[in-house]
């Protein structure tokens, strides 16, 4: 409700005891107790009330940064956005306000972006650890005809950007044994870098198309795996990184979702690239450089695939958090481009106070 219409309970009661007091004479009693006192006081409650229920319903008419959670989640179900167990209602208006700012345009930039970002669908849980562990992509960016005309590349990068492989990781072999619940490799180096298993990992019978999850890596040639699923020698399997599950599971979303026609969509699993960042800085009374690097820090990790660095944007937080001046030297250029397929992320962030 408008400010200017917010009144508390004193002020309404004293406005009725006024009008109280200017009826004809003699003058009214409206001391506690009397019955004009009683009436003003049962009438300021009422209009108090009212005026309470109109401020909780003006908050809930249109989703905002003020409507009440029960509310909020009423307004996602509407438009069929799930709060998942990561989204505060800070996040959850985000994709509300998202879904009705840009609504779905029939396969649009947007569209794609918001299919990659659909936690409800593009999603995979990892169900060998205690507790499961979900996943899903943070940031995508998508870019149009990116391999020739009718096609759309879809680059993300995960919640959990731990699970990123360089590179992309997925084997394919034949098992040379077998032992129930086991994948047996002879040839295999299932514990040795740069082809190191980690439990969560699928293995599929690429002959039967059946699928398993490592539960344990037990050596190079061998893996425990939570379904058995090789019953004879030899079949051909693959194994898929946590990275590259979600990919294909964003791939498989965006395929049963965009519109006909499209020939090609590429969902690509983006790679992090190391930015290291050194600016002078001439210190005012006021500067705080821990707070500096904090902010720079955060805006080079916040960038999604393909999104340039600018070097602006990092003097703007120096001056802003007190500096005289400052300026950027590492990177040597003002935009610092990166393809779609990469992302900045991570290296040194330096301030050289002079």
């Amino acid at each position: 409700m408008a400010t200017q219409y917010a009144r508390e309970y004193d002020e309404i009661l004293n406005d009725i005891l006024t009008d109280y007091l200017g009826l004809d004479e003699p003058p009214a009693d409206v001391s506690k107790g009397s019955m004009p006192f009683i009436m003003a006081s049962v009438v300021a409650f009422v209009s108090w009330g009212l005026r309470q229920l109109m401020d909780f319903i003006t908050r809930q008419i249109v989703p905002g940064p003020e409507m009440d959670t029960e509310f909020l989640n009423k307004w996602a179900g509407y438009y069929d956005i799930i709060r998942t167990s990561d989204d505060t209602d800070a996040t959850l208006l985000t994709k509300v306000l998202n879904r009705v700012r840009m609504p779905p345009a029939g396969g649009n930039t947007n569209d794609y972006r918001n299919w990659a970002l659909d936690q409800s669908n593009s999603f995979i849980t990892n169900t060998s650890v205690s507790p499961e562990v979900t996943y899903y992509n943070e940031f995508a960016t998508v870019v149009d005809i990116p391999f020739g005309p009718g096609t759309v590349g879809v680059y993300t990068i995960p919640d959990d950007e731990a699970i990123i492989f360089d590179p992309p990781f997925s084997i394919v072999g034949a098992n040379t044994g077998i032992t129930a619940f086991k994948l047996i490799d002879a040839g295999a180096t299932f514990d040795t870098a740069p082809d190191k298993v980690e439990i969560g990992f699928k293995v599929v019978d690429t002959d039967s198309n059946t699928t398993a999850i490592v539960t344990a890596v037990d050596s190079d040639t061998q893996l425990s795996l939570d379904k058995d699923i090789f019953a004879a020698t030899p079949i051909n399997y693959s194994i898929l990184s946590l990275e590259e599950q979600l990919r294909e599971a964003t791939f498989t979303y965006i395929e049963t979702t965009r519109p006909l026609g499209i020939l090609n969509t590429t969902v690509v699993s983006a790679k992090p690239s190391v930015l290291n960042i050194v600016m002078d800085v001439i210190a005012g009374p006021s500067y705080d450089n821990q707070t500096t690097i904090l902010l720079v820090t955060e805006y080079r990790d916040n960038l999604g695939p393909g999104e340039s660095f600018f070097s602006s944007q990092a003097e703007c937080i120096a001056l802003a958090n007190g500096a005289q001046s400052a300026n950027v030297t590492t990177p040597a250029a003002e935009e610092t481009p990166i393809a779609d397929a990469f992302f900045h992320r991570g290296g040194s962030v330096i301030t050289n106070i002079i």
